[in-house]
């Protein structure tokens, strides 16, 4: 995705692997993996099964960056028609968790509120099993838009999960996304809360990953430990289709 001409800065890989360390207490053996797939177009169901086919141990995916989309005055734009592939594909390794991105217009003046059932509605039709909420605003970074992002969350949470349905949250290191506004996001009540940017790349000094340490121990003070989710960089070879930047990974860092 890095290398998209639609990327956003701190956007998700395509093939981003991203370790969940549900009940990281009980040791390595609780945690689940889940990788980050690309979304964009038709082709994508195709290539995601060709990936998760030659690939053992997935346990999920989460989809970037095309999906539901809310649109400033609240209203849902037209969802692309390949969504329930993408659903059915996923459901090879397990749950299928599709990507909702909200216009900030709609976050601050609530608006983005009426959407909730129609994207309720439309993540049960495809057959997903819930939604990830991809919001990086880099403008307006106040406690208040975190408030209202919050706000939004808890009413999206509550529809989902009455529907059997489940949230996941992005989170980061910078502005609403970031530590100081974790508390207010927490308590919006999603199931998972996914980082990015900020632990994708080993990073740190001697290459021993301590910036991106230190990120998970702050999430892992904030959040539970059954919706901690660490977002961690490709390390797939070479020629693999929709591969992102090297993240400088290898099996003994990891």
């Amino acid at each position: 995705l890095r290398n998209s001409p639609t990327a956003q800065p701190d956007a998700a890989p395509m093939l981003s692997l991203v370790a969940l360390t549900a009940a990281a207490h009980a040791g390595p053996a609780a945690g689940r993996v889940h990788w980050w797939l690309g979304s964009y177009n038709e082709d994508y169901p195709a290539l995601n099964e060709k990936f998760l086919s030659a690939h053992d141990g997935v346990d999920g995916v989460m989809y970037c960056c095309t999906g539901l989309q809310v649109l400033a005055n609240g209203s849902v734009a037209p969802p692309p028609p390949f969504l329930s592939s993408l659903a059915r594909v996923a459901h090879s390794a397990g749950p299928a968790m599709l990507p909702v991105a909200t216009a900030t217009a709609a976050i601050l003046s609530g608006d983005a509120a009426r959407a909730i059932p129609q994207l309720v509605k439309l993540a049960a039709a495809s057959g997903a099993d819930g939604l990830v909420s991809d919001y990086e605003p880099h403008e307006n970074t106040t406690a208040a838009h975190a408030r209202a992002y919050a706000d939004y969350l808890t009413k999206l949470a509550s529809a989902l999960h009455a529907s059997k349905l489940k949230l996941a949250v992005c989170i980061s290191d910078w502005g609403i996304l970031g530590a100081a506004h974790w508390p207010v996001l927490r308590a919006a009540g999603a199931d998972q809360y996914v980082s990015m940017g900020s632990t994708y790349k080993r990073q740190g000094i001697g290459g021993g990953d301590t910036v991106g340490k230190a990120h998970v121990l702050a999430m892992r003070a904030t959040f539970t430990a059954d919706s901690l989710v660490v977002g961690i960089g490709s390390m797939a070879p070479p020629g693999c289709e929709n591969l992102t930047d090297d993240y400088e990974w290898d099996a003994s860092s990891l």
